[in-house]
């Protein structure tokens, strides 16, 4: 997962998908431990890509 406005990368395991309908096709919800090596929990939203290794 690459944070595309800094920079920043991390390599997460995929456990699970976002509970109910709360995240657009695409989209992740990063562990806050993953979150934080990326930017700053209080952002809420990043703009990321990611893609599978």
């Amino acid at each position: 997962v690459t944070n595309k406005n800094n920079g920043k990368v991390v390599v997460a395991r995929i456990v699970d998908k976002c509970p109910g309908n709360e995240c657009a096709f695409g989209s992740l919800d990063l562990s806050p431990a993953a979150f934080k090596q990326l930017g700053e929990l209080a952002t809420g939203v990043l703009n990321i890509e990611w893609n599978y290794l």
